[in-house]
């Protein structure tokens, strides 16, 4: 049992001596460290990127839409020109 508690004891203490001496736990850091400011200039680039690929994929697929309605509406015209072919109404 005792063999057991030093082990893990020397596990613990391997453990805590090899963590980075210079940094400090989360809710602990100065505030120099922390660059608010450039923290959220990237992640207003990252929006902005995004809403531009969005932008680009709405334009292309607005674009396949017309794409589509035409193709459907000339399905349509020439259905009816058959129907009325074959006497369809």
């Amino acid at each position: 049992m005792i063999e057991k508690m030093n082990t893990e004891k020397n596990r613990l203490l391997k453990n805590e001596l090899e963590k980075p001496i210079n940094v400090l736990p989360l809710g602990q850091q100065p505030e120099g460290n922390l660059d608010p400011m450039g923290k959220l200039e990237e992640a207003r680039d990252g929006l902005f990127k995004t809403i531009d690929a969005l932008s680009e994929n709405l334009k292309i697929y607005k674009q396949k839409n017309a794409e589509l309605e035409e193709g459907v509406k000339e399905l349509v015209k020439q259905v009816k020109i058959l129907e009325n072919k074959n006497g369809h109404k």
